[in-house]
């Protein structure tokens, strides 16, 4: 059943693959500007909605039917595009704009001889672009 989607790339968990966001962290706020006035409080006004962040870290298992490697090479080319994406997590967008990958960190914890990638840990990091 697919939990989610970013990118072309399928959060899902089904009898032959378990690909989950896991952590998953969203941050928003706003942007004010405070202004000084002589002889009494300053004033604070708000200009904007910051931008909205998402992080997540995402456990690649060949056992569990998804292929590191490839998710890997795939997760770089949308880091280093000038792609945004829409980021879908149970049938809702997390946002109205889509996200851009702007950070990801992997870690490749188990290989096999000839260096076949069976595991790995990817922490993501995307902001909404606009």
């Amino acid at each position: 059943m697919a939990i989610g989607t970013y990118g072309g790339i399928v959060f899902e968990t089904s009898d032959k693959c378990v690909l989950t966001p896991q952590s998953l962290q969203r941050t928003s706020g706003g942007s004010w500007a405070t202004h000084k006035l002589h002889g009494v409080k300053p004033r604070t006004e708000f200009i904007a909605p910051s931008l909205r962040k998402v992080t997540f870290k995402l456990t690649l298992l060949a056992t569990l039917g998804v292929q590191p490697r490839a998710l890997l090479e795939r997760l770089t080319q949308i880091a280093e595009s000038r792609q945004a994406y829409p980021l879908v997590i149970g049938g809702k967008p997390l946002s109205d704009n889509p996200f851009r990958l702007m950070n990801l960190s992997e870690s490749w914890d188990r290989m096999y001889n000839g260096g076949e990638l069976v595991s790995a840990t990817v922490s993501v990091t995307l902001e909404e672009y606009v």
